[in-house]
């Protein structure tokens, strides 16, 4: 079944990424810094892991159910004809990519953002072959801004990470717009799950997929050092894993929640506003899980969304656990505020 496919490529990409953040992370706190030979061998590393991951799903069909007995299928033209808006989908997705990835070799870094934390903080990191907190420069003390431009630099940045690990991996700095590319993937896979969810069969939910190039502030973003489009596709993955966990049937549980669990650190890691995305999606996936089990059997889902909350600590919880050793605040430099101020901004 097609469906099987979907959900197989998408725990293949969700546990690419994944691991290609712990790996880069884990060398830093080790202490080990990146070259190339370790950047090839990450990716060789984790993309068997991905594979050999995936292919605990390659069997599992999480579609919808059969069509009732008696409903009729579309007449076979109307699928055919789905199937090659499906493909001409596909290819123009693949060409604007493509595009995409020649417009960030080709041209340097111009948004604002990109050049005031964005890219230092990669710049920062390559200089010195690992990620790392950056402090404040005791050369710049009293200098107007040296607080903000080193919060923000220290913002969660698992979406920069890809862009330190690609300059290793190529070697050359000229891919440091690319690293959203990276996760578009991810969020084509997630939007087919997702639609495959709500009931798409066939290529319409292989179409739902195709047509993010139609999305056009995901796009312009795209090739840029801004993180937007990276964080949404980890916000759609922790949708689609969270779909698969409640609807997708009690089979392969384990691997499913791992595979929440993964989507979720991806999303908590790009941007520090992940954080309460993912509290609300574990609160809604607790709540459910316990009703489903009962008042005796709650435990049992409180037991599963631990081993969820570890999976996305695992892969995305560095970033706040360094800034709340740093700061305090594990959104640092952002302020949390529900009714009252939870965490402020102090200086590191």
């Amino acid at each position: 079944a097609i469906m099987v496919t979907a959900v197989a490529v998408f725990a293949a990409v969700t546990a690419f990424l994944a691991c290609i953040q712990v790996f880069t992370i884990g060398l830093a706190l080790i202490g080990v810094p990146m070259t190339q030979t370790l950047a090839l061998a990450g990716t060789g590393g984790s993309l068997l892991l991905a594979l050999a991951f995936a292919s605990r799903f390659r069997r599992y069909y999480d579609g919808p159910p059969p069509a009732a007995p008696g409903t009729e299928r579309a007449p076979r033209f109307v699928r055919g004809t789905v199937w090659l808006v499906a493909v001409g989908a596909f290819t123009a997705l693949g060409w604007v990519w493509l595009q995409l990835l020649r417009v960030a070799w080709y041209r340097t870094p111009q948004r604002w953002d990109s050049l005031w934390y964005h890219v230092p903080a990669v710049h920062e990191w390559v200089m010195r072959g690992q990620v790392f907190f950056y402090p404040l420069d005791p050369r710049l003390a009293g200098a107007a801004d040296q607080v903000h431009f080193a919060g923000w630099v220290n913002y969660p940045m698992a979406v920069e990470l890809t862009g330190f690990f690609t300059y290793f991996l190529v070697g050359t700095d000229r891919l440091v717009d690319a690293s959203n590319l990276w996760y578009w993937p991810l969020a084509i896979t997630a939007l087919v799950v997702i639609a495959g969810q709500l009931g798409a069969r066939g290529p319409a939910k292989w179409l739902a997929g195709a047509l993010l190039f139609g999305v056009s502030q995901f796009v312009g973003q795209s090739a840029t050092a801004y993180v937007d489009p990276g964080f949404n596709a980890a916000v759609m993955a922790s949708i689609a894993a969270a779909t698969l966990v409640l609807f997708g049937g009690p089979g392969l549980l384990k691997w499913k929640l791992v595979l929440f669990g993964a989507a979720l650190g991806l999303m908590i890691g790009a941007k520090g506003s992940g954080l309460p995305y993912a509290a609300v999606l574990l609160t809604i996936t607790l709540a459910v899980m316990a009703w489903r089990l009962g008042i005796r059997r709650s435990p049992v889902a409180f037991a599963r969304m631990a081993g969820v909350f570890a999976v996305m600590m695992a892969v995305g919880g560095y970033w706040s656990v360094r800034n709340f050793v740093h700061t305090g605040n594990p959104v640092y430099p952002v302020q949390l505020q529900v009714g009252c101020l939870l965490y402020t901004s102090p200086s590191p």
